[in-house]
């Protein structure tokens, strides 16, 4: 499905013609009779999309699956044979494009179209990868509004040739990986940020702004190289052994800062028309060689930094040159300063040195006003001049150049030369845009400052790099003659390199059905319930808003509603049973698709019983031990049959609906009743008190019939009985000659 167009202003209705396209690392140039431009950034669109089919987003969640139903279309997963995910449209509304997390397998991402049909939802990636390793993005764009490209906690991860050029889109975002690449693509604004990445490439990309910005933080080591940034930035923060090479940037700068960056090369780049060009805050043994710096309000500034090395730049035409502050141990040396405004603003710094010895000399000042008359390391051999000036440069008080020279390294009249490696002479392509490839060389002196490339005398657009260079172009259809040009610093173009190739792109791919299928909720549903239907619709050539739908409730061949471009429906099935509920889908050629499935609909559920309901009833309640009481239940609601356990407040307890109990202590007693039902409900009753009084003491002594006659007096045995009241008893027999016993049935001697 080819995906919306990234052009604006442009009348659909007009007549279309070849057109003369040229990309350079991302950037695209368009000149026939329409013009197609990006507002705001004076570059025109990308081509559109190609013809993708449509896929729903992709999410793998380990090894397993790597599978047809996730969009992979080969391979086995092994580093030679890696999983092949290709050739799809994926609309971000909802998910990433392609979301792969906790894998070991090898694993390409290629020829991807990431789109967002809808310009409210929510930015998704059109890839995120987070725990992977040996993974590479290729050949895939991001359209408007998607999110870009996200690598957390991998390892082994490439992209290439990627494109998130359109407004609205992000580039690509690297965090705590290892040995990650990022080259050959195409960006606008929010380009690339990389933070706690070891081993980090980024080279050959083109980066569009306003914004546009290159972000490597807490990296090491780290290789930015052969890139093209137009109105933005290149930054490092905290890094280690970093490499800024190579690299055009327009109305774009370079800055080191902050979090102890350290061993930074900054090396032949060309920057020109910013703000700054090259700036270092709070860096240490930081290299900045053979960069040109043209046209700026600030060409180099150094705060608060140590251990610097300015070397064989080109410092011209810049309102300043320098501005050094609070630094130590910098050297500035073989520089061209070249009508600056201002060649140095100096402030409060130390051991700062502008030359070497005699004859290695110091750097050109265009503003110098001595002779070259003399020559030795004090100037004194006269007449010899030597090509340095007899009397010092100064820069500052207490600091000048001893040895200036009053020749620009630049004097180069001897023309460089270009040669394109890649493509052959008559190659055939079936798609667009083509990498360029070459070599260049200067033997004049002033070295190599840029090349450029074109495509049938459209206009030249700057390439990546310079001795090794490369560019993407776009190509007309038929005949196209591709060319390059190289120029060195002191202004002399190279002879034109010329390589002739045909583009013959293939027939688009017939339109096909749409994709169809559907979810329901809730599940499971009854005759009360309304049912919500949702259609999940895909197609080759049309977005998800321009497809219509409509329903069969019963499959009965009879459209229940009509054609419609709502995706939502609902229905309330007013009988239980199985339903064949059938979608059916038309693209705008009136091309259908159907789904049918299977939706149950049962009764809806009993109404739930009543509430257990429990009370009790006893007779009597109240008398004297030993107390007879009958207790009665009434139990309703619930679920029966019922169980029963009553607590009859004297450790009695009983199962039965109706229980007799017998008292035989005293005291007030609380009975309740628990009752549950079949349903394991379970309900206790109203509390009931019975309260039982003990019974009287009774006692009968009977009148002693039994005297024994002994020595010591007569014996006389005495019996009583005793019954009622509380057991035990206690006894006091008094047998009145000052004579007691606390026996029940004593014997007493009367002397």
């Amino acid at each position: 499905m080819a995906g919306p167009s990234h052009s604006v202003g442009v009348d659909a209705t007009a007549p279309r013609r070849d057109r003369a396209m040229i990309r350079v690392s991302g950037a695209i140039f368009l000149a026939v009779l329409i013009f197609v431009a990006v507002p705001g950034s004076g570059k025109p669109s990308p081509a559109a999309l190609p013809a993708y089919a449509p896929h729903p987003p992709i999410l793998i969640m380990g090894d397993a699956n790597f599978t047809p139903a996730n969009g992979v279309v080969s391979g086995t997963g092994t580093p030679g044979d890696p999983y092949v995910i290709e050739g799809w449209e994926i609309d971000t509304v909802t998910a990433n494009a392609v979301d792969v997390r906790g894998t070991r397998a090898s694993f390409v991402v290629r020829n991807i179209g990431a789109i967002q049909s809808d310009s409210t939802a929510p930015s998704h990636a059109a890839t995120y990868f987070d725990n992977v390793s040996g993974a590479e993005t290729e050949y895939v764009t991001a359209s408007e509004g998607v999110g870009g490209f996200f690598v957390r906690n991998s390892e082994g991860v490439g992209f290439a040739h990627v494109n998130a050029s359109a407004p609205g889109s992000h580039g690509v975002v690297a965090e705590g990986s290892i040995n990650v690449s990022i080259t050959s693509s195409w960006f606008r604004g929010e380009a690339i940020r990389a933070v706690g990445v070891s081993n980090l490439t980024i080279s050959a990309n083109h980066v569009v702004g306003p914004g546009g910005y290159v972000y490597a933080v807490v990296s090491s080591p780290v290789l930015i190289h052969s890139n093209v940034v137009e109105d933005g930035l290149i930054r490092i923060n905290g890094t280690r052994d970093a490499v800024v090479s190579d690299n055009v940037l327009d109305r774009g700068w370079i800055l080191a800062m902050y979090l102890w960056t350290d061993t930074t090369t900054i090396s032949g780049n060309v920057i020109r028309g910013a703000t700054e060009g090259i700036a270092a805050t709070e860096t240490s043994n930081l290299t900045i060689r053979g960069n040109s710096v043209l046209s700026t309000m600030g060409a180099v500034r150094i705060d608060d930094s140590s251990n610097i090395t300015v070397v064989d730049n080109h410092i011209s035409d810049n309102a300043k040159g320098v501005t050094l502050r609070w630094s130590r141990d910098v050297s500035f040396l073989h520089n061209d300063f070249a009508g600056n405004g201002r060649q140095v603003q100096f402030e409060s710094n130390e051991r700062i040195r502008w030359n070497e010895s005699y004859p290695t000399g110091g750097n050109f000042w265009s503003d110098y006003t001595g002779i070259d008359n003399c020559s030795g390391p004090n100037q004194d051999v006269c007449p010899d001049p030597d090509g340095i000036g007899d009397t010092p440069y100064s820069v500052a008080a207490n600091n000048s150049d001893r040895y200036p020279f009053v020749h620009s390294f630049a004097n180069d009249t001897t023309a460089p030369s270009v040669s394109i490696s890649s493509p052959a002479e008559g190659a055939i392509f079936q798609s667009a845009p083509i990498s360029v490839s070459g070599n260049a060389s200067d033997s004049g002196g002033s070295g190599l400052q840029r090349v450029e490339v074109r495509v049938n005398n459209h206009p030249w657009t700057d390439a990546s790099g310079r001795t090794s260079w490369q560019a993407m172009v776009e190509l007309d259809r038929g005949a196209s003659a591709v060319e390059a040009r190289a120029w060195d610093r002191s202004g002399n173009p190279s002879a034109i390199g010329r390589v002739n190739v045909t583009y013959e792109p293939p027939a688009p791919p017939p339109n096909a059905p749409p994709y169809v299928n559907f979810t329901w909720s809730p599940f499971p549903a009854d005759t009360e319930t309304v049912v919500n239907f949702t259609a999940i619709v895909f197609d080759d050539h049309d977005p998800v808003s321009a497809i219509q739908v409509r329903w069969d409730w019963e499959s009965d061949g009879t459209w229940d509603t009509a054609w419609s471009l709502e995706k939502v429906a609902q229905h309330r099935f007013s009988v239980a049973g199985s339903y064949n509920v059938t979608l059916e889908a038309k693209d705008t050629d009136g091309l259908t698709a159907s789904r049918t499935f299977t939706v149950p609909i049962s009764e809806p559920p009993p109404p739930p019983p009543p509430p257990l309901s429990v009370h009790i009833v006893t007779s009597p309640s109240a008398g004297t031990m030993p107390l007879t009481v009958s207790f009665t239940s009434d139990v309703s609601g619930g679920v029966p049959p019922y169980a029963y356990q009553w607590t009859l407040g004297d450790g009695g307890t009983s199962p039965a609906a109706n229980t007799v109990h017998i008292y035989l202590t005293g005291g007030n007693f609380t009975v309740w009743l628990i009752a549950s039902d079949a349903a394991h409900q379970s309900e206790v009753s109203n509390a009931l008190w019975v309260n039982v009084t003990p019974a009287a003491v009774n006692l009968t002594v009977e009148q002693p019939t039994d005297f024994v006659q002994t020595s010591d007096g007569t014996n006389v045995s005495f019996h009583a009985s005793v019954w009622g009241g509380v057991p035990p008893y206690a006894y006091r027999w008094d047998f009145g000659d000052d004579g007691t016993s606390t026996e029940l049935q004593p014997t007493h001697t009367y002397s």
